[in-house]
C-alpha cells in the first residue's frame, strides 16, 4: 500500500514512535470501514513496537474476529501473542499460516522460535526434518538448541560446521563468537579476532565483530579506531552509529558531534542519536551549537515534531 496515510504510519513507525503510530492507526480505522481489519493490524504492529503487548493482543483479537481466515490477521495475532509471552498459542497461529505461500517461510521461523523459547527441543528437531530445511538452516537451529542446553562443545562444533557450508556468514560468526567467549574468555577471542580482522581478504564483518569486542572489553579508544577503519570499507549507517557512540564515550566529542549531526540529518528523530548528541553537547559546552543545528534540522523536517523536545531540553540546560 502506498497511500499517504500508510506512508505517514510507516514514517512514525520507522522513527521509533510506536505509540504515536498506534494512535494514528486507530484514527485511520475509526474513519474507515469498521469491518476492514487493516488498520487494526497496523495498530497491533505499532503497539508491539511500543512494547505494549497486552493491548496489542487485545487489538489483534478484534481484527481476527472480523476476518478469522485473513492471513494478515492470523499473523498479527501470532506476533502479538508471541511478544506477550504466549508462545504456545502463538505457535498455533503460525501453524495455520503454513499452507500460505506468502507466509509459510515466516511461519516456520516463528514456530521454531516459539518452540525454542519453551525449550521444546524434540519438536524443533522434528519440524526441521519434516520441512526439509536447507542444511545450513538446520545447523543454525541445532546450534541454538545446544547452546540453550549448555552443551558448549557440541554447539561450537555444530556452529563450525554451519560456517563450513556458509563461510563468513554474519549470523554464524556472531553465534560462534558468543560461544567461544563462554569457552575461552573474552580476551582470548578478542586477540583471535584482531588477527583475523587484519587479513585483507576477509569481509568487513570480521572488523565489525572485532570493534564490538573492543567495546565489550571497555576499550573505547581502540574501538573508535576500529570503527573508523571499518567505516572506510562501507558507509553503512549502522556502523557509523556505532562509531559515533564509541567516539562520544571515549571522550572524543569533537569528532563525535559532527558525525552525530550527519546521522541525525538522515534520522532526525532517532532516540539514541539525539540522546548521545545532547550529552556530547553538554559535556563540551556546545549547547548553542546544538540549538543552531536543530534549527536547521527543523527547517528541513517540519513534520518531525519530536525534534522540538530536544530543543526544549537544550534551552533548559542553557537556562540552568
Amino acid at each position: 500500500m502506498n497511500s499517504p496515510s500508510y506512508q505517514q504510519f510507516r514514517y512514525l513507525l520507522n522513527q521509533g514512535r510506536g505509540r504515536e503510530a498506534a494512535e494514528y492507526a486507530d484514527r485511520a480505522y475509526l474513519q474507515g470501514n469498521p469491518d476492514n481489519p487493516f488498520w487494526l493490524n497496523m495498530k497491533t504492529i505499532a503497539l508491539i513496537r511500543a512494547g505494549q503487548y497486552a493491548e496489542a493482543v487485545s487489538v489483534s483479537k478484534q481484527a481476527f474476529a472480523r476476518q478469522p481466515n485473513n492471513p494478515y490477521c492470523i499473523r498479527a495475532l501470532g506476533d502479538a501473542l508471541k511478544a506477550a509471552g504466549g508462545h504456545e498459542d502463538a505457535a498455533g497461529c503460525y501453524e495455520a499460516l503454513l499452507p500460505s505461500l506468502k507466509f509459510s517461510d515466516y511461519a516456520k521461523e516463528a514456530i521454531l522460535d516459539c518452540l525454542l523459547k519453551t525449550a521444546q527441543w524434540d519438536r524443533i528437531t522434528e519440524y526441521i526434518a519434516a520441512w526439509r530445511l536447507p542444511r545450513p538452516v538446520q545447523l543454525e537451529w541445532k546450534t541454538k538448541i545446544l547452546s540453550r542446553r549448555n552443551k558448549l562443545p557440541e554447539a561450537i562444533e555444530t556452529c563450525a560446521e554451519w560456517l563450513k557450508l556458509r563461510p563468513d556468514d554474519p549470523k554464524a560468526l556472531w553465534a560462534l563468537m558468543d560461544l567461544e567467549i563462554q569457552r575461552d574468555g573474552l580476551e582470548y577471542v578478542l586477540h583471535k579476532m584482531e588477527r583475523i580482522s587484519k587479513i585483507p581478504s576477509r569481509p568487513p564483518i570480521y572488523k565489525e565483530i572485532y570493534a564490538s569486542l573492543l567495546r565489550r572489553a571497555g576499550r573505547e579508544g581502540r574501538a573508535v579506531k576500529a570503527y573508523e577503519d571499518l567505516s572506510g570499507y562501507c558507509a553503512d549507517p549502522r556502523i557509523l552509529k556505532k562509531q559515533a557512540f564509541s567516539l562520544a564515550r571515549s571522550g572524543n566529542e569533537s569528532e563525535a558531534i559532527p558525525l552525530l549531526e550527519e546521522l541525525l540529518a538522515r534520522e532526525p528523530e532517532d532516540i539514541y542519536l539525539n540522546a548521545s548528541y545532547g550529552a556530547a553537547l553538554k559535556r563540551t559546552g556546545r549547547l548553542q551549537r546544538g540549538l543552531e543545528f536543530y534549527s536547521r534540522l527543523i527547517a528541513g523536517n517540519p513534520h518531525a515534531l519530536k525534534i522540538n523536545d530536544h530543543v526544549r531540553k537544550i534551552k533548559n540546560m542553557l537556562n540552568r
